[in-house]
């Protein structure tokens, strides 16, 4: 439900205000890397993880912008059980336009984390809710496309795991 509801809010905002002159919606695609800081019962995990996820956002201004994103985590696999997460999440982007291609930013927000181990009939999962920071830059290749990279940290601060970082690469589409 909490998931249905934060996109069903994206899509909202970003209709509402796709007809603004300087409001740029767009969606986005990111691969990257995770490194978690895994505590009992999951330390017996490798703690690095290849990540995929789909982001919705608007720039609100060249300078302000807001960003759903939905990420799942490949498996990683230790004594015949697997162990991946999910996160669902909304950020705050801050932009330093450079030039006309060329845009840094840091983001802000706040992130639901979902982790499940499963195998051999066993079965646990762990959700929790935590604070995220990122920096990264943009390369513009014109009016609608988009190359981003991004390095977001998340404080996550649960019973088996303390923090993820994540680096990830990625395209944009506005419109």
């Amino acid at each position: 439900m909490n998931k249905t509801l934060l996109l069903a809010s994206a899509a909202t905002l970003i209709a509402f205000n796709a007809n603004a002159a300087d409001i740029k919606p767009y969606v986005g695609a990111d691969i990257g890397y995770s490194h978690a800081e895994l505590y009992e019962p999951w330390n017996i995990f490798d703690d690095n993880f290849v990540i995929g996820s789909f982001n919705v956002g608007t720039k609100i201004s060249d300078y302000f912008g807001l960003e759903t994103s939905v990420q799942t985590s490949a498996k990683t696999e230790s004594y015949g059980i697997d162990l991946s997460y999910n996160s669902y999440g909304i950020d705050a982007f801050g932009y330093l336009p450079v030039n006309n291609n060329v845009e840094l930013f840091a983001s802000a927000g706040v992130g639901f984390y979902e982790f499940e181990a499963e195998g051999y009939g066993y079965s646990l999962s762990e959700e929790e809710t935590a604070l995220r920071v990122g920096l990264g830059a943009q390369y513009n290749i014109n009016d609608n496309w988009g190359i981003r990279g991004m390095l977001k940290h998340a404080f996550v601060d649960s019973y088996s795991v303390d923090n993820i970082t994540e680096l990830s690469a990625g395209v944009r589409y506005s419109f």
